[in-house]
């Protein structure tokens, strides 16, 4: 099972690499260019609960870090533009990324970065709270809990009373598949390396990027991240040879 696993990660990279220059908001409203994404990433998850993969992955130090949504079909994110629902006041809006992050203490933030048309504005949303496993269950449901919003440019704090609740069907060093638990809506998430982690994000006057770095991940997280970018870059040499 663990040669079927493979396998079926290496079919998601390349799903999603072959589309990597196109929008998340493209993707989640085009099934043509969404569907072998979505095809792969169900062969994913089907490899992992036949070899048992898929227990606890809410507890599991593997979910600690930063992780880059690469592809959904979520009609919540889809019709807010994004997260925060920030994107649906800009014209011909294009949400360029988003990212959530884990923190070891129990610490979480999700950001989005919004492009208007032209790319004439920019805006980033920042949102901060907490994360942790809910009780019960198989161990997998990961919920999440925002209390403030930070806006840049401008720097503009806000409160925030918001909650994501979601089933990570799959998790290992490099992928993070999640599922909404009444919708099933799909989240493939890919992990980015922890210098990477928030965009050299400066929020009240600190600097974050990097910041904590020694407390915010486990060993096996703190391994996984250096792994994962290090594994992709050989996949692509090996490509060209």
């Amino acid at each position: 099972m663990r040669a079927s696993a493979d396998t079926a990660t290496a079919a998601l990279a390349a799903a999603v690499e072959a589309v990597a220059s196109t929008s998340l908001l493209a993707l989640a409203v085009d099934g043509r260019l969404g569907q072998q994404i979505v095809d792969a990433a169900t062969a994913v998850e089907a490899a992992a609960a036949g070899g048992r993969q898929g227990a606890r992955n809410a507890r599991s130090g593997r979910l600690v870090g930063t992780w880059a949504l690469a592809y959904t079909n979520s009609s919540a994110v889809v019709g807010n533009a994004g997260l925060t629902g920030a994107g649906r006041l800009l014209p011909g809006v294009r949400l360029d990324a988003l990212r959530v992050g884990y923190a070891l203490d129990g610490r979480a933030w999700a950001e989005e970065r919004l492009r208007a048309a032209f790319g004439v504005v920019g805006v980033r949303n920042r949102l901060t709270g907490t994360w942790a496993a809910a009780p019960g269950g198989d161990g997998n449901t990961v919920e999440q809990t925002y209390a403030e919003l930070v806006t840049q440019p401008g720097g503009i704090t806000l409160r925030a009373d918001s909650k994501a609740v979601v089933d990570v069907t799959y998790l290992d060093e490099e992928w993070r598949i999640a599922r909404a638990p009444k919708s099933r809506d799909l989240f493939v998430f890919r992990r980015e390396p922890t210098e990477a982690a928030d965009w050299a994000w400066k929020a009240g006057g600190e600097e974050e990027k990097g910041k904590g770095k020694g407390k915010e991940a486990t060993r096996e997280g703190e391994l996984a991240a250096d792994k994962a970018p290090k594994n992709r870059e050989a996949r692509r040499q090996a490509k060209k040879k």
